[in-house]
């Protein structure tokens, strides 16, 4: 095999693992490891230095012994029709292409995606599926569009999973945001999630009136910030001090936290695993806890069809992390999309008219501009902004005001400082002049009042009654 493609479904997941893989290959060269993806800035090299240059023309065709990269760059590159995202592809054949967190794979556009997973395995390509949290994508009567040829590579999969068993999984039913906070409050070492940024603000806010030593985390604060407030919570882990995070899911993305007490609002089963994640992680005390609980915050209409697999599949005496349990919250959560033609096919255009992708590449039609305008695994309306966080971001900030037009080095430095945002977000900071726009198009925070040092760009209530960002 010629290479392998790490894939991750999270930039900061990414960023992560490439630390790694440089880090066990730091004595073979520079060259072995490539980083690739959206946020990838040089600090510590220059723009025309023979690292970055040959960095940036590796990362145009992935000529590297090892790549690491996202899930966007990698599928979206599968359905691409122009030039410069194609020009990859003839890289992947002959390769290992290893999809970490499998369970992240966009459920409406699985038709499209294992169908490409299974071509490429038709040019020497080997698939590797990886997961807590299986996904079950083999092929099968009510699943046709499944993976056929899989094989499973741990020899006794239920067996590594119960010795690898850190935690228990418990439903406590409805708790208000006072309960929650009271029982935050009332533990030493704690991890609270909540499915929206909101959410997790308010209960922050009212657990910090209750405690010392609460945390937050969401994606309302930029990578930089979140990547500080990381290191501060593993520090306070480590040396066994009192420690009490309140954090949207953004937690559940890798990070390497060990909580003996984890509260997760209820979600799709495979987010409730991952939180189970970050409870007794390293093992070395008794079984962790994991409550999971019912609240009367409206959760993200995505997550909607997830929660109410989650609530059929689990009762009385089920245990949440058995591998069985698993595969049938991800078997129903597949089935219940709808009509069989359109269930796991396309997405829904303006007109309400269902387009499927798969149709689009069939031999009839070759429409391959129009496949790849749908074939999205994230939201392209988020709206990147610069936030002055720290020295750092405010130095940033103003290099980039005075430039206007930032050169490439600059704006990859300020990934680490930026907080995407819907449309109606960037509006109310227009409207309210708190941001301006860089004639690249590139969105900058003026008003520093607005980004908070604890809980990050603020657009929520306390601002605007009528912005709620989840």
């Amino acid at each position: 095999m010629r290479r392998v493609i790490y894939a991750l479904p999270f930039t900061s997941v990414t960023e992560q693992n490439a630390g790694v893989f440089k880090g066990a290959f730091q004595g073979e060269g520079a060259r072995i490891v490539l980083e690739h993806h959206s946020a990838y800035h040089t600090q510590h090299e220059d723009e025309g230095s023979q690292k970055e240059v040959w960095r940036r023309l590796a990362a145009e065709n992935w000529d590297a012994p090892v790549v690491v990269t996202t899930n966007v760059q990698l599928l979206e590159s599968l359905f691409a029709s122009g030039p410069s995202p194609c020009r990859k592809l003839h890289r992947i054949a002959r390769s290992v292409v290893i999809l970490d967190e499998a369970q992240s794979l966009p459920v409406d556009l699985l038709r499209p995606t294992l169908a490409a997973l299974q071509e490429l395995t038709a040019y020497g390509t080997s698939v590797v599926l990886c997961s807590a949290t299986m996904p079950a994508v083999n092929k099968r009567d009510d699943f046709p569009i499944g993976l056929s040829h899989v094989r499973e590579i741990v020899p006794d999969p239920a067996g590594m999973a119960a010795a690898l068993r850190r935690a228990q999984v418990r439903t406590v039913g409805k708790l208000t945001d006072e309960q929650l906070a009271d029982r935050i409050a009332g533990t030493r070492q704690c991890l609270a999630i909540v499915n929206t940024r909101t959410h997790a603000a308010r209960l922050f806010q009212l657990s910090r009136g209750l405690a010392e030593d609460v945390l937050h985390l969401s994606a309302l604060m930029c990578p930089a910030h979140r990547s500080e407030r990381v290191g501060e919570i593993k520090l306070r882990l480590k040396d066994k001090r009192p420690c009490r995070v309140v954090s949207t899911q953004v937690v559940e993305a890798g990070v390497d936290i060990d909580f003996p007490l984890v509260l997760r609002a209820m979600a799709g089963l495979d987010s409730i695993v991952q939180a189970a994640g970050r409870c007794n992680r390293e093992g070395l005390g008794p079984l962790g806890e994991v409550l999971v609980f019912e609240t009367e915050e409206k959760p993200p209409k995505g997550i909607v069809a997830a929660i109410d697999a989650t609530r059929q599949v689990l009762g009385p005496g089920v245990d949440a992390l058995d591998l069985k349990t698993i595969e049938t919250f991800f078997s129903l959560h597949y089935w219940q999309r709808g009509d069989p033609a359109p269930r796991w096919d396309g997405s829904v255009g303006s007109d309400g008219r269902r387009v499927g992708i798969t149709e689009m590449l069939g031999t009839r039609h070759l429409a391959f501009r129009t496949a790849a305008e749908h074939y999205k695994l994230i939201d392209e309306y988020a709206v990147p902004i610069v936030v002055p966080y720290g020295q750092t971001g405010r130095e940033l900030r103003d290099r980039l005001l005075a430039a206007k037009k930032p050169e490439p080095a600059l704006w990859r430095q300020a990934q680490q400082y930026t907080v995407s945002v819907p449309p109606k977000g960037r509006d109310f900071l227009f409207e309210g002049g708190f941001a301006t726009m860089l004639d690249v198009g590139l969105v900058v925070l003026t008003d520093e009042s607005l980004y908070d040092p604890v809980l990050g760009l603020r657009l929520d209530g306390q601002v605007d009654p009528t912005i709620r960002i989840v």
